[in-house]
């Protein structure tokens, strides 16, 4: 099910449109589709987690609760496989290997 939905966002970003047979043209349904980075204070869920506090001059370690504070109805986190390619590349210089 999830590989389908990944299918049909990078067909639908690609501009084009995901399922045969229909009558729905890509502009009409791509935007509908953002891709936005989750903000580091949206908690998708609760966590319990420890902190470093400091009170007084002494550090302590608390734990905490950090609860779900959006409503979204779902979230699907696309993780783009990320590599180096190397490439040779050949850079003539003028002048070089005469001698003056």
């Amino acid at each position: 099910m999830m590989e389908t939905l990944y299918d049909y966002f990078i067909d639908i970003l690609n501009k084009r449109v995901p399922v045969d047979g229909t009558n729905v043209k890509v502009d009409q349904i791509i935007n509908k589709v953002k891709l936005v980075e989750i903000p580091e204070d949206v908690i998708l869920e609760t966590i319990h987690e420890t902190v470093e506090v400091e009170r007084d001059g002494q550090k302590f370690e608390e734990k905490v609760e950090r609860k779900r504070n959006t409503n979204e109805k779902g979230v699907i986190l696309l993780k783009v496989n990320q590599h180096e390619e190397e490439v040779e590349v050949i850079v003539n210089v003028p002048g070089e290997g005469k001698k003056i």
